[in-house]
């Protein structure tokens, strides 16, 4: 009977451009020091996104050695990627064991980029206004990609302004939309935050 060789997830296949975007957009992830040094030593040392040990090697502490962590917070590390779904881990065909980042990672990495864009471009003062979070940035930016007209940039920021004059008239008003609740908040001084995201109650702005 033919032996059958060990699972391997499919690995993604980038050019070297895109990896490169790939490395700068890692930086805007929300992570923790030692899962950055791990998704860095993978984006910048490994190989397509992979890195293998020799064979009989505990991972976690050969990569402690590496980036000169302990083997207890690096499992740990490890546990937390691996739970979100952006590194898998394996032995391939020569029996060596691996670990790799995941097309999940990737699109991890571009949203966080993405936001980060849209946060740049909309600019300190218009993002406060529109008490940003990431639910706000991705609005912000399926409503510029649906205005034909202008630079995205253009678009990104109009929107942003006819945004902020939703929130300020519910402001002045005290209405409150809330993810699952919209109604009046009770007087508590000063004027209501709010939150507008996808699947609000339209202002008509």
């Amino acid at each position: 009977m033919p032996k059958v060789p060990p699972f391997e997830p499919a690995r993604p296949t980038l050019t070297l451009k895109m990896l490169n975007d790939l490395r700068q957009q890692a930086q805007r992830l929300k992570m923790t020091g030692i899962e950055r040094e791990i998704t860095n030593l993978l984006l910048f040392e490994g190989y397509d996104l992979r890195w293998a040990m020799y064979t009989g090697t505990n991972f976690a502490s050969a990569m402690g050695g590496l980036i000169e962590r302990g083997t207890v917070v690096v499992k740990h590390a490890l546990h937390s990627l691996e739970e979100r779904g952006w590194i898998d881990r394996g032995v391939n065909g020569d029996g060596q064991t691996y670990v790799e980042l995941t097309t999940k990672f990737i699109a991890a990495c571009r949203l966080a980029w993405q936001r980060y864009l849209v946060r740049r471009t909309v600019g300190a003062v218009r993002w406060q206004k529109c008490n940003g979070d990431g639910a706000v940035a991705d609005l912000l930016h399926q409503r510029a990609l649906g205005r034909g007209r202008g630079s995205y940039k253009d678009r990104l920021k109009s929107v942003a302004d006819a945004y902020i004059d939703g929130v300020e008239r519910r402001q002045n008003s005290g209405w409150v939309s809330h993810p699952g609740r919209v109604g009046k908040k009770p007087s508590q001084g000063g004027n209501p935050t709010l939150r507008l995201i996808a699947g609000e109650r339209k202002s008509g702005a």
